[in-house]
């Protein structure tokens, strides 16, 4: 009997698992990630702000969205949205109502109100140092 150098049946589809099986699985396992891939998640947005400013980082805005609601319902809470209030509630610890009413108070008594009335009158407000 002769040694006859071709492989056996056991060695061949070994090979043929190694040159096609394994680079077939990659393939499948990388491409699936990639259209598996979904996008980064938004931030998510705090339930009591509402997609109202967050008073806490910005609050220059918060206070200029304060006093736009309070000319707006004219310095009364129950004339503004239910998220609006709720808004309110939050940045004011339950005291919105307050916030509100106190806010048109010093709106109406500002010193920038009354000259702007003035001015739309037909009267002339003096510049400071002229």
């Amino acid at each position: 009997m002769e040694y006859s150098p071709r492989p056996d049946a056991g060695t061949a589809e070994l090979r043929v698992f190694l040159l096609v099986g394994v680079p077939l699985v990659l393939a499948v396992v990388i491409g699936g990630s990639f259209l598996t891939a979904r996008p980064t998640p938004r931030k998510p947005t705090n339930p009591v702000l509402g997609g109202h400013i967050d008073y806490t980082s910005q609050p220059e805005k918060a206070q200029a969205e304060v006093n736009r609601l309070a000319l707006s319902s004219r310095g009364d809470f129950f004339r503004l949205s239910v998220d609006d209030r709720r808004w309110l509630d939050s940045m004011s610890a339950g005291h919105g109502a307050q916030l509100i009413a106190r806010k048109m108070s010093d709106l109406k008594h500002s010193p920038v109100k009354r000259a702007a009335k003035k001015v739309s009158k037909g009267g002339s407000v003096k510049q400071a140092g002229s």
